[in-house]
């Protein structure tokens, strides 16, 4: 898989289906990505939940192919999101330590 910054659907463009269904990508349709029903949960926690960490830290690290959906996606470089936004998820996360290693990651990608 061709290295890519992150997608900024997963941190900034919640989808909700009609029936309350929240995903994180506006390309899942089949919501393979559902993180939970805001009919039944707070919004808040459903968009803050495991899944979607897990969703965000393969984006960071850029181990898209760790979640199928994500593997051929055609869409990733549409939905921008800074350097800083990420940075700034990372510390409220407590996830400070991934922050080189992101750096790194895309400061390669940036002299491709």
């Amino acid at each position: 898989m061709k290295p890519r910054r992150p997608c900024g659907g997963p941190f900034k463009t919640p989808v909700i289906h009609v029936d309350g269904r929240v995903t994180v990508c506006c390309k899942d349709v089949e919501m393979a990505l559902c993180l939970g029903n805001i009919n039944e949960q707070p919004f808040e926690e459903i968009w803050n939940n495991e899944f979607a960490t897990k969703i965000r830290i393969a984006h960071i690290l850029g181990e898209l192919d760790t979640i199928p959906k994500f593997k051929h996606c055609i869409n990733l470089d549409n939905t921008f999101v800074y350097d800083d936004e990420i940075i700034a998820y990372l510390k409220s996360i407590n996830r400070e330590e991934l922050i080189p290693i992101y750096l790194e990651r895309v400061g390669k990608l940036n002299k491709d």
